[in-house]
């Protein structure tokens, strides 16, 4: 009899167990789908675009300001392996300055500081105050010196995914879709957008991502010579900046310098896109007007027309003053405007799969038009 019980017990236990699995077997199976889905998305061959698009990362951390053990050649290697051509590193302040910089002849690094701003939100800029953007802004005032605001963080977003779930969750992706948990912690905050589109009715400002990379959560185990015996890393460098990237959109020819990617930052001739989606390479936006071409960030007189290229089928949204103007289904797209104001463009996937409804792949920061004196 007792024998009996203890193999009734034994059943439903294991009942039990399988049945706790199930809602993480499921999420995972979502996500290969998600990925397949992805994976067969249809590209033409990327457009002939006048731009130099290059591709970097902003907002990175490491071991010089504390709360990580992340290197530089940690950071160089994994921006490298991103597709990254240039970083913006923005560690905390620290003293003793321990970290020797180091720069990489395929991949620039522009060094600079994240500092908290009296009265709430974040600063980010480099060492001489060239480009100053302004994270965490939630509802404070944007400060006048700020050339540009954070619209996404992947910290921020992940932060509000922060759970016993989501932690479980992630172990099952870690041993089958790793990069694919990205969609399960990624939130667009529309407020963010809206508090941009407000400024940019006043003033030009610069939207840009974050990537607020760290690898500084997971379990590590090392000799007292620093020999590493066993890692496991929740947040690695490399699937941060896989996540989300900045795309400057520079003249053919000049090279990706200090001073030229920080002017395009701050001139607003950038985009960006969530990488995980889809490659953007080929994709563009920029204004006409007789034979010359502006890439965003330029003022363009009334008349002009906005060009619009994706590599693969995409619903444009183009926002003007912050309302909805036009909407195009399709790859490519030429369109008039005659109203004084910022055009932005959102690209987002036609009938996407419910993990990306409602989500942008691209945001690309606006032209603007004035009226033909």
């Amino acid at each position: 009899m007792k024998s009996k019980r203890s193999r009734t017990f034994l059943k439903y236990f294991l009942l039990l167990v399988l049945a706790v699995q199930l809602p993480f077997a499921f999420e995972v199976m979502q996500s290969i789908r998600l990925r397949s889905y992805l994976d067969s998305l249809p590209r033409t061959e990327p457009a002939a675009v006048p731009f130099n698009d290059v591709k970097g990362l902003i907002h990175v951390h490491s071991g010089a300001g504390g709360h990580s053990l992340g290197t530089y050649p940690e950071i160089i290697g994994a921006g490298k392996r991103a597709g990254a051509k240039w970083i913006l590193r923005t560690g905390h302040p620290r003293e003793p300055f321990i970290f020797k910089r180091l720069y990489d002849p395929d991949l620039l690094m522009i060094y600079g500081w994240e500092e908290p701003r009296e009265g709430g939100g974040r600063i980010l800029r480099d060492e001489n105050s060239r480009f100053v953007i302004f994270s965490e802004f939630d509802d404070r005032q944007v400060p006048d010196e700020a050339d540009g605001i954070e619209i996404f963080n992947l910290a921020e977003s992940a932060e509000t995914h922060n759970n016993l779930y989501n932690w479980i969750n992630w172990i099952y992706h870690h041993f089958t879709a790793e990069e694919m948990f990205f969609f399960q912690v990624w939130d667009l905050n529309r407020e963010s957008l809206d508090t941009w589109d407000n400024l940019l009715n006043i003033r030009p400002i610069t939207a840009t991502a974050g990537n607020d990379a760290h690898q500084n959560l997971g379990l590590r185990l090392e000799t007292a010579m620093g020999q590493k015996i066993f890692t496991i890393q929740v947040d690695p460098y490399e699937i941060s900046m896989k996540s989300v990237s900045n795309h400057l959109l520079l003249p053919p020819g000049q090279t990706v310098s200090e001073e030229n990617v920080l002017k395009a930052l701050k001139d607003g001739s950038s985009y960006l896109a969530f990488d995980l989606i889809s490659d953007p390479e080929g994709f563009a936006y920029y204004a006409e007007n007789g034979n010359r071409i502006y890439p965003p960030g330029s003022t363009v007189p009334a008349g002009s027309n906005l060009r619009l290229v994706s590599p693969i089928p995409v619903h444009f949204r183009i926002i003007w003053a912050g309302q909805v103007f036009k909407e195009l289904e399709g790859n490519e797209f030429t369109v008039p405007v005659t109203l004084e104001g910022p055009y932005r463009v959102e690209a987002t996937l036609l009938n996407p799969p419910r993990a990306l409804e409602g989500k942008p792949w691209i945001i690309t920061n606006p032209v603007y038009v004035k009226p033909v004196p």
